[in-house]
């Protein structure tokens, strides 16, 4: 299948010519191609030449059937030149698929597509590739971890859903925690409420999806309700937001934030009402938790109330943008770990950013209160998070291939009883070097017993190499 369209190039024409197994063909009857999506049609067409004439979105015709070993030439004429200049993959180097709107400045002729328009091998090639290829042992190819997507309107019941080890079709709505990252919630099955499924958000866990369904939408309120769950939730609590976005340029007409609530509480049904502005294209939804603990939900619904309707009962009359309040951290604090959890591999930072993640650490009640016990791990057990900063980065599930000897170093550490703060980049922590003089060494301070300065200072590194030290340093303290 053969596919051609112009990204933000006014309009452009095109003739083709194709060669199939040596035997020169005329030009191929442009009128018996599709245009994709069916409503754009081109401005001009006939046997020989078509005129593809944009308006906002990708415009696309699609030769019919399927074909191999064939030549294809093209005489391409850009009729009126683009009006915008920068495109989807800009910044990173990809080209996105043609569901996206790339608003870019380029005509193309993509001699491999499905029924779609989208680039890549027909599903069934696509499929049997697939099958055929070998599925490694890491993180971001966890049979038992999943994508959900977001491909339901006007109700959301998270049953739609596909193992990282398989691929899927472009142009479906994954919730995503980020560029390149391992999706940080997880799916529940027989969850207990609504459809059965559920997404669960651990620590610092977060998943946004644009619902491509959803559009366009009429101005009006919305009614959006949920069916929360909450255990052992310390921090800010589970959290869900609302974009809605101008169809044509993608700006964020408005937003929203509503708190759920922290502690522990069994399923319960949330809601409010989101003002959804005129010209509003698509709305994009997102579930967070930046606090420890879990946070699940089902059973999203949106629904416009009609002109003069009134709220349903249990409803708020706007979203609770207001975290719960935690108590105050110390002035000028880094860090404050108070170890209330009483279980898991995470810890809350009071102080804001990251967390503390555990490896090998038991909890106890000590004078009624919980706390972290350090002990010898006398049964070589590893106990930590396989996707936590812990196990993707010092561990080496993220199998970053610049920093392997660095995972060698620390296989000796999988069995011992430590905690770590975990460190994102470079600025995203405050102890985390971003510049300064020539060498980095690591230095260990002895507080006083009032905590009010540091009697002794003592340096740890030598470290004097061309690098100039270690600029994110590791420092591992035993006893």
């Amino acid at each position: 299948m053969i596919s051609c369209w112009p990204s933000d190039l006014r309009f452009f024409s095109i003739t083709l010519v194709m060669l199939w197994s040596g035997l020169l063909s005329a030009a191929d009857d442009l009128t018996q191609w599709k245009p994709l999506p069916t409503t754009r049609k081109p401005a001009v067409v006939s046997a020989e030449k078509a005129t593809i004439q944009n308006n906002g979105s990708w415009a696309y015709l699609v030769a019919p059937g399927e074909h191999s070993n064939a030549e294809v030439s093209a005489t391409v004429s850009v009729d009126s030149a683009a009006t915008q200049f920068g495109f989807f993959g800009s910044s990173w180097s990809a080209w996105p698929d043609p569901a996206f709107g790339d608003q870019g400045f380029e005509a193309s002729l993509l001699l491999q597509a499905d029924e779609k328009g989208t680039r890549g091998y027909p599903a069934a090639e696509a499929e049997s590739l697939f099958k055929s290829s070998k599925i490694y042992s890491i993180p971001t190819l966890d049979p038992s971890h999943h994508y959900i997507f977001a491909d339901e309107w006007p109700k959301l019941t998270f049953s739609q859903f596909v193992p990282l080890s398989q691929t899927w079709i472009y142009g479906r709505s994954p919730f995503m925690t980020g560029h390149n990252q391992r999706p940080g919630y997880e799916l529940v099955k027989d969850c207990g409420a609504g459809s059965g499924f559920a997404m669960k958000l651990g620590p610092a866990s977060f998943g946004k999806a644009t619902l491509s369904k959803s559009g366009p939408l009429a101005k009006g309120r919305y009614v959006v309700t949920a069916l929360v769950k909450s255990v052992n939730t310390f921090g800010p609590g589970g959290r869900l937001e609302l974009e809605a976005t101008q169809a044509r340029t993608n700006k964020v007409l408005a937003t929203a934030t509503h708190f759920v609530g922290n502690g522990s509480f069994d399923w319960k049904k949330t809601g409010f009402v989101f003002d959804v502005p005129e010209d509003a294209g698509a709305m994009s939804v997102a579930f967070g938790n930046a606090g420890t603990g879990e946070m699940l939900v089902t059973d999203v619904e949106f629904r416009r109330l009609n002109d003069g309707e009134a709220i349903p009962a249990g409803v708020a009359t706007k979203p609770n943008d207001k975290a719960p309040v935690l108590a105050d951290a110390p002035s000028g604090a880094i860090a404050d770990f108070r170890m209330l959890e009483g279980k898991g591999h995470h810890v809350l930072n009071h102080a804001g950013g990251t967390h503390l993640d555990l490896s090998n650490l038991g909890w106890v009640v000590d004078e009624n209160r919980p706390a972290l016990q350090f002990a010898d791990n006398t049964t070589g057990r590893k106990d930590y998070r396989s996707d936590s900063y812990i196990g993707m980065d010092i561990f080496g599930n993220r199998q970053d291939f610049s920093y392997l000897n660095n995972y060698k170093n620390y296989e000796k550490y999988q069995t011992a009883p430590f905690a770590r703060r975990a460190v994102y980049g470079w600025n995203k922590a405050p102890y985390v070097v971003a510049n300064g003089g020539h060498f980095v060494q690591v230095c260990v301070g002895r507080l006083r017993e009032d905590l009010s300065k540091v009697e002794q200072w003592v340096q740890v590194t030598t470290d004097k190499t061309d690098s100039g030290g270690n600029w994110n340093p590791d420092l591992w303290i035993g006893q």
